[in-house]
């Protein structure tokens, strides 16, 4: 195998990751040097992750749940505060309300797991109780 220059663009059949589409294989092996491999690389990688992590909020916020949430600034601790209803004692802090509410929502559904597999059933949610004095 020759060796190639530093910055020498990347020629047919020389070896590149395999999981990118394959037009920004071809771009790459036509048009581009090393170090713009890389930095191609490092982006979609960087995209596909912030895409799988957008779209793992937004099911978790989309998903029909039973419970009432809430989510509230928390000047103690600088962060946003996702708190639920029927269980006043868990909370979730984060940086931004979304996070809040997905992580909030993601322990609810833990602690529930937990509680079934330990026998004991779940509270009853705010929204199946009737009101009264209305």
């Amino acid at each position: 195998m020759t060796r190639r220059k530093k910055n020498a663009p990347y020629r047919v059949g020389m070896r590149l990751p395999d999981k990118l589409p394959k037009k920004t294989l071809e771009f790459m092996k036509n048009a581009v040097t090393p170090p713009q491999v890389y930095e191609l690389v490092a982006r979609v990688k960087a995209v596909e992750e912030r895409s799988k992590r957008e779209s793992e909020r937004a099911e978790a916020i989309a998903t029909p749940d039973k419970h009432t949430y809430q989510v509230t600034w928390s000047e103690e601790d600088g962060e946003y505060a996702g708190l639920c209803v029927e269980f006043t004692n868990l909370r979730h802090l984060a940086k931004t309300p979304v996070e809040a509410l997905a992580g909030i929502r993601g322990l609810v559904k833990d602690v529930e797991a937990e509680l079934l597999r330990n026998g004991v059933p779940p509270g009853q949610s705010t929204g199946s109780r009737g009101l009264s004095g209305f």
